[in-house]
């Protein structure tokens, strides 16, 4: 599994991240006013192509890194940032199946209880 720049982008944009700059490499982003960092400036550097020398390495670490600002499993963050449009449209649709389904056990169960 290997993040991509793009999903980076839209996932961050989706949290409330701005896009500070733009370079012919990078993209960068500034964090949203709910999120607070010791560095008042800090921001988020995206490689703008997946293409690149270490550019693997540092899109893992940086979606291991955002994992760690929003709590999520770093292997979860992996997957999801890994995926294309139409696969992780598929998976939204096939977890909301297997909630259904833990909905309806629990409804038993705590007949049962």
């Amino acid at each position: 599994m290997q993040p991509r720049s793009v999903n980076i982008l839209a996932f961050l944009q989706s949290k409330g991240w701005t896009l500070a700059d733009t370079s012919p490499k990078y993209y960068l982003l500034l964090p949203p006013n709910q999120i607070k960092f010791d560095d008042k400036e800090f921001k988020i550097k995206i490689p703008r192509f997946d293409e690149g020398k270490d550019t693997s390495e540092y899109l893992l670490r940086l979606t291991f890194n955002i994992a760690e600002i929003y709590g999520i499993d770093k292997y979860e963050m992996l997957e999801m940032l890994s995926k294309g449009e139409r696969e992780l449209k598929f998976d939204i649709e096939r977890q909301k199946e297997i909630l259904s389904m833990k909905e309806s056990y629990l409804s038993v169960m705590a007949k049962a209880s």
